[in-house]
């Protein structure tokens, strides 16, 4: 994990990391399936979406949530 940044201070003090986007993205993702996967109801909901065969289109959707 090279791309990984750590910024200290002058006394060389740990203060923040910088995290590459797509390594961010990737484990915010992870830890929100985990949230969910806790829930048998969402667990059950998502496991259905994975076995959809059709889906509808993200413009539809938008349409009829008004946004």
């Amino acid at each position: 994990m090279r791309d990984i940044q750590y910024l200290s201070d002058t006394k060389g003090k740990i203060k923040s990391v910088l995290v590459p986007l797509k390594l961010w993205e990737s484990l915010v993702s992870e830890s929100e399936t985990r949230y969910i996967m806790k829930s048998n109801k969402m667990k059950s909901r998502l496991d259905e979406s994975r076995s959809r065969k059709s889906y509808q289109k993200k413009e539809e959707v938008y349409e009829k949530l008004g946004i």
